[in-house]
């Protein structure tokens, strides 16, 4: 792993937060104060953003000693164009994220997500208040699936990373948005909303 992959994801976290900030003064979708708990939700993106490279680091380095061997299989996923792989690795890493965030709600793991649920204001910098251990269990099968199973380079992690930075300042905006029948397969802000306001679960 490079660096490629880290400068596309701090260019493209500037980038969004700017897009999204902007947005969401001119045109919010619910009246929320956004200085309430300002200090704690900066802490919570510092954090994020230090201790989620910490895993990705430590989480490649393990398997580099693992010295996993790629089999036949996986060779060909290899070898696929770049688009495929990175269409590929989100939608399996989607998947996968889905039955990580499910467990968390349905299982002790819950204590590791409460944090997560402790927003009252949602916007883009709340959305950023993560446990150290919430970001592990995300970014275990993310590293596993770019890195190990799709082989990814530095530029096509970058990428795909990228867009995942995206998506997730996306569904924690305060925004309202109509994407019409495609709210059928795309999570938008007023949906995640509503799933924040259910505050999980009591495990």
């Amino acid at each position: 792993m490079g660096n490629i992959d880290q400068i596309y994801q701090t260019v493209t976290l500037v980038v969004v937060v700017l897009f999204f900030d902007v947005l969401e003064r001119r045109s919010p979708g619910h009246p929320i104060d956004r200085q309430r708990d300002l200090t704690l939700n900066v802490m919570a993106l510092i954090i994020v953003v230090i201790a989620g490279e910490m895993w990705k680091i430590l989480l490649l380095n393990s398997l580099s000693a693992l010295h996993l061997p790629a089999t036949a299989y996986l060779n060909d996923l290899r070898l696929l164009p770049s688009v495929v792989k990175i269409t590929l690795g989100m939608i399996i890493a989607d998947f996968c994220l889905y039955w990580v965030h499910r467990a968390m709600h349905e299982t002790k793991l819950w204590r590791t997500h409460a944090f997560h649920h402790s927003i009252d204001a949602l916007w883009w910098l709340s959305g950023s208040r993560t446990s150290v251990m919430h970001l592990l269990l995300f970014a275990l099968p993310q590293v596993v699936i770019a890195y190990y199973i799709l082989g990814l380079s530095s530029l096509e992690a970058g990428v795909a990373f990228s867009i995942g930075v995206v998506v997730n300042i996306w569904i924690h905006t305060n925004l309202r948005v109509n994407l019409g029948p495609m709210e059928w397969i795309l999570i938008t802000p007023d949906f995640h909303r509503i799933h924040h306001g259910s505050k999980g679960l009591a495990a």
